[in-house]
């Protein structure tokens, strides 16, 4: 296992396309899958999100359930950002810049801010 983010509750670590998260009172949780394999992940100051990068984006809310990411499944636990093959970023680096908003870097240099919400909030 490869790790990619570590917090005071959470550590987050990849084999190969497969991104896992890792709690002290529970089995290691699937929170991603990715294309090419992730780059790069950060965990929330507060500890309330996580965000993935490589093929895209994966932004995983730090709560129960602490549903298992997977393909084609609809859950409040995850969203994708610019995951789909006409759209995508292969992101490089990610840093977050405010309370809920972070900024990424792509491959080409470019950079956007986004917002990280969860609907109903």
């Amino acid at each position: 296992m490869n790790e990619l983010a570590c917090s005071n509750k959470y550590r987050i670590s990849h084999e190969f396309e497969t991104v896992w998260l890792e709690l002290d009172d529970r089995d290691p949780i699937v929170i991603g899958d990715f294309y090419g394999d992730p780059v790069t992940a950060i965990i929330d100051v507060d500890e309330k999100w996580c965000v993935i990068g490589g093929c895209g984006l994966i932004i995983y809310y730090l709560e129960e359930p602490f549903d298992d990411f997977a393909y084609n499944k609809i859950s409040g636990q995850y969203r994708e950002v610019r995951r789909i093959a006409s759209n995508i970023w292969w992101v490089q680096e990610i840093e977050q810049i405010g309370v809920s908003e972070i900024r990424i870097t792509l491959e080409t240099g470019e950079t956007h801010a986004i917002e990280i919400t969860k609907a109903g909030r």
